[in-house]
């Protein structure tokens, strides 16, 4: 969040005061809940009949909580069926797309893991500073076991995203940039899982294989399809370091920055971006 609005990260994280949910953020909510339940079922049963039916679940358990109350109301304080029903009616239609992109009947290796919380203490890099660390914590979706283009079993950490897949419309360059940027959760992700790993605080997941792979599953796009994007960290333990020491630096002076700001004590040292909130 700091990277991308330093002041939102100052609103949200400092001073506590979160965004209101948004039909967007509902839906991804309520699509990444039934995505998760759907991996309950063996997979002759993974129709994308029953995936429809785990969102309107879903919904039906939360649309009378208070966070998802105000979502369809008009200014009259009327509730907006029609706004609901489209809104349903969108939600349905990611996940229709996710089965044209990967079919949960016909997987060859179930996910070894669902919704798992990955937490770390990184030391902060170039540091003058004694013990001087950050905690970085955050939930994968999904972790898989896949065989790479060079025959390798791996694990791949999945991600689903209810938004736009990148436009790779521009130069090779800032396309590259593009991808790089949104790959940028997954890296850190798999530096977390790394840590994890080195601390011995995988207790029930002993990872088996290497960490080599990432994929966003993007559950629509310009087109109006579903895409993925994946990346590879490296078919050598040497290039996947080098990847995870450049996330971990980018991360150690994000923090540093983020204190520079704080020591400032002035909340117009985070400076605003062009979003709106």
């Amino acid at each position: 969040e700091f990277k991308r609005c330093p002041q939102s990260y100052f609103f949200q994280y400092i001073l506590g005061i979160k965004q209101p949910t948004t039909p967007a953020l509902a839906k991804g909510t309520m699509c990444h809940s039934a995505l998760e339940r759907l991996y309950d079922y063996p997979p002759e049963r993974r129709e994308l009949e029953l995936l429809h039916n785990l969102l309107r679940e879903e919904w039906q358990k939360n649309r009378s909580k208070e966070n998802y109350k105000p979502l369809f109301k008009r200014s009259s304080g009327e509730h907006d069926v029609s706004a609901e029903r489209e809104w349903g009616k969108g939600a349905l239609d990611l996940l229709s797309n996710y089965y044209e992109l990967e079919d949960p009947r016909r997987v060859v290796i179930e996910p070894l893991k669902r919704e798992m919380w990955v937490q770390a203490t990184l030391p902060v890099k170039n540091s003058d500073l004694v013990d001087d660390e950050f905690l970085m914590r955050g939930i994968v979706d999904r972790i898989d076991q896949t065989k790479t283009w060079d025959g390798e079993t791996v694990l791949r950490i999945v991600d689903y995203k209810t938004g736009k897949a990148p436009d790779f419309k521009y130069s090779k360059a800032m396309n590259a940039k593009i991808a790089d940027e949104a790959m940028w959760q997954l890296k850190i992700y798999a530096l977390l899982l790394e840590q994890m790993k080195k601390g011995n605080t995988l207790e029930d997941f002993p990872m088996e294989g290497c960490l080599r792979c990432l994929r966003l599953l993007y559950l629509t796009s310009v087109s109006g399809k579903g895409q993925y994007l994946d990346f590879d960290l490296g078919h050598t333990e040497e290039k996947r370091s080098d990847v995870l020491e450049k996330t971990h630096q980018e991360l150690s002076d994000i923090w540093t920055n983020i204190r520079v700001l704080i020591d400032k004590q002035d909340p117009t040292a985070f400076v605003g971006c062009d979003r709106t909130f």
